[in-house]
């Protein structure tokens, strides 16, 4: 399965007060420019940091057993 990278932006808030990184289209509100860029940054790191699943993820689920036909 092919994972789409997540499109993360920063634009401004409405009439200036705040700024909003966008993570694809989920909002997030900052109070200011530099915590938005930090932010911003913060989730990309996080994004493309490796990642491995758990053992338990990776076990295969019992299978049941089939129907008397």
């Amino acid at each position: 399965m092919e994972m789409r990278e997540m499109l993360i932006r920063i634009e401004e808030g409405t009439y200036g007060a705040n700024w909003v990184v966008k993570l694809d289209e989920y909002p997030v509100t900052c109070r200011s420019w530099q915590e938005a860029k930090e932010f911003a940054e913060r989730m990309k790191s996080r994004i493309d940091a490796p990642h491995s699943l758990p053992q338990l993820a990776r076990r295969a689920v019992p299978e049941r057993a089939a129907a008397p036909t």
